[in-house]
């Protein structure tokens, strides 16, 4: 039982690791996708 409980937490940690990389990949595309709106607006006005 003490064997199952250690995978349990680990396999708890790696699941909420990578929800993590997940939404730091997901927050840099969003910046990513602002910055690109942002200089075709000004691309526009040159």
């Amino acid at each position: 039982m003490i064997v199952f409980r250690e995978d349990f937490s680990r396999r708890k940690e790696n699941c909420m690791k990578n929800r993590q990389e997940r939404w730091n990949v997901a927050e840099k595309s969003h910046v990513m996708k602002m910055i690109l709106k942002s200089f075709v607006k000004c691309s526009q006005f040159m």
